[in-house]
């Protein structure tokens, strides 16, 4: 079927953006009963070129949306960070709210230059615009690491009921494994 005759179309702010590039359906980040959905966008500018951002959409989704500009809420990253390259899902803190991963694949951490991180955002009622905050993360080790998380699913590994998160690191060719987190 052509996607010209989707029920909705939501096109990204500019040209460029990699808009849709990473995607993840959520079950209820802001409390409301309803569906959520995130959309990123890893080479929008927000904080210079490449920053990347993270649009989040409330459910029920109108019929009537029609641009990344109208999101409910933006995660946006620092300069050439590349926020938003993968996204993950779930309620990490077991507090009835879903969180959200954001993968910054190119972030630049203290151990060096495009290390490459990834940060959570809890779910809440009062989420807000924000731009990629330092704690919880989880960066890479050197330069260029390029830190990447396993999008979209998030599983619970060690069968105790608790989310797990999965980390790539490319450069080092490791593979981090951070069992339920005590959040």
């Amino acid at each position: 079927q052509d996607l010209s005759s989707a029920d909705i179309q939501i096109n990204g702010e500019n040209v460029g953006d990699a808009f849709g590039y990473s995607l993840v359906g959520i079950s209820d980040i802001n409390g409301d009963q309803a569906a959520d959905i995130a959309i990123g966008a890893y080479l929008a500018e927000s904080d210079g070129p490449g920053a990347g951002k993270t649009y989040i959409f409330y459910g029920p989704i109108p019929s009537g949306i029609s641009s990344a500009s109208i999101a409910n809420v933006v995660l946006s990253g620092k300069f050439a960070d590349w926020s938003g390259t993968n996204l993950a899902s779930s309620n990490m803190n077991q507090d009835g709210f879903s969180d959200i991963l954001v993968g910054a694949r190119q972030a630049h951490a203290p151990s060096g230059a495009a290390s490459g991180c990834v940060y959570l955002f809890f779910g809440t009622p009062t989420l807000s615009s924000v731009k990629t905050q330092t704690l919880p993360s989880w960066c890479g080790e050197i330069d260029d690491d390029q830190v990447s998380l396993l999008p979209n699913h998030i599983p619970d590994l060690n069968h105790d009921s608790v989310p797990d998160i999965v980390i790539g690191s490319p450069i080092t060719m490791v593979i981090s494994i951070f069992f339920g987190l005590g959040l």
